[in-house]
């Protein structure tokens, strides 16, 4: 057995057997979709959502290849359906082609904004599932996606707009940066996602998989036009700011631009994108605690004391593909120590129905840690495909193409 494999095999069988997978077949309104989060105190989810679905989707296929196991194929092609019938079919064209955030439940309604972000990782779930099923309508789908982000979204700086909303009929592109941390309450608010700021990085992923069955030329000099967008919100230390009007980071934004520079690079050839992503990786080692964990904001050269357990995950990939290039020991060494705590985040209460998936957040609350008491579905997908590359990395080279 592999380092990680029970723990590994647990959080797969969270993920499709828990009420986190909406397989009931009488609600055709959320049949093959994923859930947010699931909150203990509650004893439910909030809402089936969108970009979480595309990022099961491309897990399910990572697992597909890995395993030949019919039954991962057959989910991705569940939640493949259930994106489709989220893309925004009404008669507004400013969404027209958009993927709808997310389904609320127990019935409804759809949210009533169309995010760029959550679109390009439908745009590249969905171009995946076209190479591996052949099915057309997964590519026309992905096509009306791309059609909307280029035509609709795309800012003439070659940034992105963050979100139409359907009930004000305006666009989302200037809001001002708020966030603060409240350690009593356990919350961290802010309005990042609200803004065109560097975790776009990632639209060039699903841009670059259309393009690669596609091949429309147009769409490679859209993604150069993004990065230089982009490596310009890179501080000299290599920490990406959440966007151009704030100097704090988000690691979670900041492993988001870092993925997409290091899965950019071999289609842009610009060893400008490779520098960056190896300084933003470089970084990533600087502020990783013995733990093995990453504050998940840094602020002024301050650290908020929270942490991030998808940042991790995305760490370790990141850590992953730069060792894989490099041989750098010292990104083998923090792959080790962010698996370790990764561990230390997933449930693992054998009486509990919920064994197995990840907690999100950790605080230190004086002299205690404490985890908010919701497993998410992303974090939980983020760290089966960390875990699964920390196992494999020293005796494979883990390729860039391999993040999602």
């Amino acid at each position: 057995m592999s380092k990680y494999q029970k723990s590994v095999e647990i959080a797969i069988d969270w993920l499709l057997n828990s009420k986190i997978h909406n397989l009931d077949e009488t609600n055709a309104e959320t049949f093959g979709s994923f859930n947010k989060y699931y909150d203990f105190r509650k004893k439910s989810c909030p809402y089936a959502y969108t970009e979480i679905t595309a990022y099961a989707i491309e897990l399910l296929l990572d697992l597909y290849e890995r395993t030949n196991d019919q039954e991962y194929l057959e989910n991705a092609k569940l939640a493949g359906e259930w994106i489709g019938d989220m893309q925004y079919k009404g008669t507004d064209e400013n969404a027209t082609g958009g993927f709808l955030e997310c389904f609320y439940l127990p019935k409804g309604p759809v949210a009533d904004k169309v995010f760029s972000f959550d679109t390009a990782i439908c745009i590249s779930a969905l171009s995946d599932l076209y190479r591996k099923t052949g099915h057309n309508r997964y590519l026309i789908l992905a096509n009306k996606g791309v059609r909307w982000l280029i035509q609709v979204m795309r800012n003439s700086d070659g940034s992105f707009k963050p979100f139409y909303d359907l009930k004000t009929k305006s666009f989302s592109n200037k809001a001002k940066n708020h966030f603060y941390f409240r350690p009593r309450s356990a919350k961290l608010r802010n309005t990042w996602y609200k803004l065109p700021g560097c975790h776009h990085g990632k639209i060039a992923i699903g841009l670059l998989k259309y393009y690669s069955i596609e091949r429309k030329p147009l769409l490679l000099e859209i993604v150069r036009s993004l990065f230089q967008w982009v490596l310009a919100q890179q501080d000299p230390e290599g920490y990406f700011k959440v966007n151009p009007g704030c100097k704090a980071s988000f690691l979670h934004t900041h492993c988001y631009a870092t993925e997409g520079v290091l899965y950019s690079y071999p289609y842009l050839k610009d060893k400008q994108l490779l520098d960056a992503g190896k300084k933003a990786g470089d970084w990533l080692i600087k502020i990783q605690r013995s733990d093995g964990s990453i504050p998940s904001w840094f602020n002024n050269g301050q650290i908020i004391s929270s942490v991030d357990s998808s940042a991790v995950a995305q760490a370790v990939r990141l850590w992953s593909i730069l060792y894989s290039e490099t041989g750098d020991k010292r990104y083998y060494d923090s792959i080790k120590k962010g698996s370790r705590y990764l561990l230390s985040m997933q449930h693992m209460d054998s009486e509990s129905s919920m064994l197995g998936g990840f907690y999100l957040v950790e605080f230190d609350l004086k002299l205690i840690r404490y985890k908010l008491k919701r497993l998410y579905s992303w974090a939980t997908m983020f760290a089966i495909h960390a875990l699964n590359f920390a196992d494999e990395v020293p005796s494979r080279k883990i390729q860039k193409s391999e993040l999602w």
